[in-house]
């Protein structure tokens, strides 16, 4: 039973997003079109103040098992500082990561290939990581593995933008659209 419990945070998302397309559809049926644009709109977000509450509720109601606040009291400083400077790299990539991938298409199939590239660097980048991450672990009982994986992964994703080169209105101008 508890295996299927650690799911539950995986399909938040998801869940999420139907609810959400669900309270926009039941505002869009049951007002006019102007009247859904004037207010209606902005009612699922309104309403969702709730869920917010409920999310504080139970999050405040939550006790951290024994573990965890040993390693919180011992590691508490370094972990911050860890996910300061993670979340400024993190910034400074996400930042110009549209444009750049945008830019390596044509005007024509813009969207679809940023989209299809993204897709498929999420499956095969993302989808097979921790596999390979519980493989290493498996082999040589330590985390060393794991963290030489990620450093040639995040070599050759530098080398790969570095051959990609600067983009910036290379291809804008072979629109054919009229």
């Amino acid at each position: 039973m508890t295996t299927r419990l650690g799911s539950f945070a995986q399909v938040g998302a998801p869940v999420g997003l139907i609810l959400a397309n669900l309270a926009f559809l039941l505002m869009s049926a049951s007002t006019q079109p102007d009247e859904f644009m004037q207010w209606g709109w902005r009612v699922p977000f309104l309403v969702s103040v709730v869920l917010i509450g409920l999310a504080l509720f139970v999050q405040l109601r939550l006790e951290d098992t024994v573990e965890f606040l040993k390693v919180q009291k011992t590691r508490a400083p370094w972990i911050c500082v860890s996910l300061a400077v993670g979340q400024m790299l993190v910034a400074m990539m996400y930042g110009p990561q549209a444009a750049f991938v945008a830019e390596m298409f044509s005007t024509e199939v813009r969207y679809s290939g940023a989209s299809l590239g993204y897709q498929l660097g999420a499956i095969l980048g993302g989808g097979f990581a921790p596999i390979i991450a519980t493989a290493l672990l498996a082999e040589y009982q330590d985390t060393v593995g794991i963290s030489i994986y990620m450093a040639i992964a995040c070599a050759i994703t530098l080398w790969s933008t570095w051959l990609l080169g600067e983009t910036a209105g290379a291809r804008a101008a072979t629109s054919t659209a009229a």
